[in-house]
């Protein structure tokens, strides 16, 4: 996990404007403390969220074959994440899809940024307005500053299959 967590800063690029990072609130909607705003994977080594990403992390296997097809399309990509810390389809699918990140081969060209958003959705103090993600978690894929494509909630096929569907 610490090598894992090392390389992934290398990938982490914010434009946060100042902003906190891995800031932890309590969200009286969700009747529970979450990560809010722009995070970095540190932010899940906390003991409140520690749990669950280890267990999802720990136990997933990303299909091999499909990892070796993507290592290729990734290069130059941006992937915004938006996910919930109090949803459980962000539970299961956020380490997951760390998980994949952490076995593709080094990338220079990738650009990753996690935003963790409250209840209701949004991340007014970073401009994630209503209506941006309709559910969590999405991981919106940008090529060339454009957006190519989301996983939404959760995937159609796996989520290496789902990625390298919309690289192609």
């Amino acid at each position: 996990m610490k090598t894992f967590i090392a390389a992934m800063l290398v990938l982490m690029v914010y434009s946060s404007n100042g902003q906190e990072l891995n800031k932890i609130i309590f969200d009286e909607r969700a009747n529970q403390e979450i990560l809010y705003g722009y995070c970095t994977p540190d932010a899940f080594k906390s003991s409140i969220f520690e749990g669950w990403f280890n267990y999802e992390f720990d136990g997933y296997a990303p299909n091999v074959e499909i990892l070796k097809n993507l290592n290729p399309l990734i290069d130059g990509v941006k992937i915004r994440i938006v996910l919930g810390t109090w949803c459980g389809d962000s539970q299961r699918e956020f380490p997951r899809f760390m998980k994949i990140l952490s076995q593709l081969e080094p990338i220079d060209g990738l650009t990753l940024e996690i935003i963790c958003v409250n209840r209701s959705k949004t991340a007014e103090e970073i401009g994630i307005q209503a209506g941006y993600v309709d559910f969590v978690p999405s991981f919106i894929v940008f090529v060339n500053g454009i957006e190519k494509g989301r996983i939404i909630e959760t995937p159609q096929i796996t989520l290496e299959e789902d990625l390298l569907n919309l690289l192609h």
